[in-house]
């Protein structure tokens, strides 16, 4: 595919960043990680990304309001919430900002790998 296959992980949680960035190379991904939305936006507007795995917590701009500005600039990144809340409670308002999906923490490998199936970053 023309994309690259580097992942942008967003998160607040230094330990999460960790964890998370370990479980994309295990996939034999690349992966950039920042911990708020401001670095979030710097970052898509230099390097390309086939997906972004956004926290929806984090202090001065939240994992919404990131998504809304860095769909604006580049609508085609997928972009998956990460967070401790249930589709339930975060559901409607992530269709409206135009998130992909959702994955619960504690991080799943294989709700991960499931995503990146479905999107085609990797292909078993």
């Amino acid at each position: 595919n023309g994309t690259s296959n580097r992942i942008l992980f967003v998160d607040d949680n230094k330990i999460n960043l960790l964890i998370t960035k370990k479980i994309i190379e295990n996939l034999s991904l690349e992966c950039d990680t920042v911990d708020n939305g401001r670095e979030a936006i710097q970052k898509v507007s230099t390097q390309k990304y086939s997906l972004i795995l956004m926290d929806l917590n984090m202090p001065d701009i939240d994992g919404y309001e990131t998504t809304q500005t860095i769909k604006k600039l580049h609508p085609f990144i997928p972009i998956v919430a990460h967070t401790a809340l249930s589709h339930d409670e975060v559901g409607a308002k992530c269709s409206e900002v135009g998130i992909y999906d959702i994955l619960t923490k504690p991080m799943q490998k294989q709700e991960l790998k499931r995503i990146l199936k479905t999107l085609s970053i990797i292909e078993n």
